[in-house]
């Protein structure tokens, strides 16, 4: 049996297994909270945390779009990183307060990328048929 979703599980796999060990997570949030701040110092936004809600949740779907769009296995990755850094800091922000991240710190992390790797599996299943 010949596997179609090499990337997503690849994916899928790196997050679950790296959120034990969350450096990489970190680097993810960090960067997203960069792209996030960019946003707001273009848009003169001092609001509520609803424009990184916002911002997080449409590039997200644009890289859903360019997951499934794409047709070399690079295109695949770089749109899959996308996804992963747009909704993996929505998910963590979604769950802030509802997980005790003081006794299982990588909890969240776990969370959040069997999500996104379900989201991608089921995207890279779409993308064939």
């Amino acid at each position: 049996m010949k596997k179609k979703n090499k990337v997503s599980l690849l994916l899928t796999l790196l997050l679950v297994v790296t959120s034990f060990f969350p450096v990489i997570q970190v680097m993810i949030m960090s960067l997203n909270g960069a792209l996030i701040e960019f946003f707001r110092n273009i848009l003169s936004y001092n609001g509520s945390d609803s424009l990184l809600y916002f911002i997080n949740t449409l590039l997200g779907l644009v890289t859903c779009v360019l997951f499934v769009l794409s047709k070399t296995v690079i295109q695949k990755v770089l749109s899959g990183l996308g996804v992963i850094l747009f909704f993996l800091p929505l998910i963590i922000y979604l769950l802030e307060g509802r997980v005790d991240s003081d006794s299982f710190y990588f909890l969240q992390f776990l969370i959040g990328g069997i999500v996104i790797g379900g989201v991608l599996i089921i995207l890279e299943t779409l993308q064939r048929k």
